[in-house]
């Protein structure tokens, strides 16, 4: 497969910043050499301030979707191994705060959303995606901040990028508009 790249090292977003240099890799999924290239300090695990506010800014619009429940860094169990996407969707259920909670799901969300931070790589989220799609979850958003993109993966092997109009996941039969998440 050859590579196809997505942002050139030569665009800048309207603050003059560069953006992530995505490309696909012979294995077909995106890659970037950004983080690696950048001058990194030992940063904490929490998540930082603007990804704080996509995250909220994401489920907010997520809400508005009816025939779905969102949920926010829910740990999900796959293969012995606890995983927590940034934020989850499964088909619509109601939840009775009376009942003992659940700590752990087993049963896997229809959506997995990872955005990424300072402290990853995409590749480090690409295999996360390996296993969410091993788990049969059905579909796996990335959100690059400083890109103001969203890729959508409906497989390992397939993805579409978005970085204006609507995000459009087929196989949930989601349209959520950019701006909700950007603007």
């Amino acid at each position: 497969m050859s590579r196809n790249p997505i942002f050139s090292r030569s665009q800048q977003c309207k603050f003059g910043l560069q953006l992530p240099n995505l490309s696909l890799d012979a294995g077909g999924f995106y890659s970037h050499n950004f983080i690696e290239d950048s001058f990194m300090p030992d940063l904490p695990k929490s998540p930082s301030y603007h990804h704080s506010y996509l995250k909220a800014k994401l489920i907010g619009a997520l809400l508005k979707l009816d025939k779905f429940t969102v949920f926010s860094e829910l740990n999900l169990g796959i293969d012995e191994k606890t995983y927590a996407p940034d934020v989850c969707l499964y088909s619509k259920r109601d939840i009775d705060l009376s009942l003992p909670d659940t700590i752990e799901m087993t049963e896997m969300p229809l959506l997995a959303v990872e955005i990424l931070s300072q402290t990853q790589t995409t590749e480090d989220v690409l295999e996360k995606f390996a296993l969410y799609f091993g788990a049969v979850i059905k579909s796996c958003w990335l959100v690059i901040p400083m890109a103001g993109a969203v890729i959508v993966y409906s497989s390992p092997e397939k993805a579409q990028q978005f970085s204006s109009g609507d995000i459009v996941d087929e196989p949930l039969d989601i349209r959520l508009p950019l701006k909700e998440i950007f603007g």
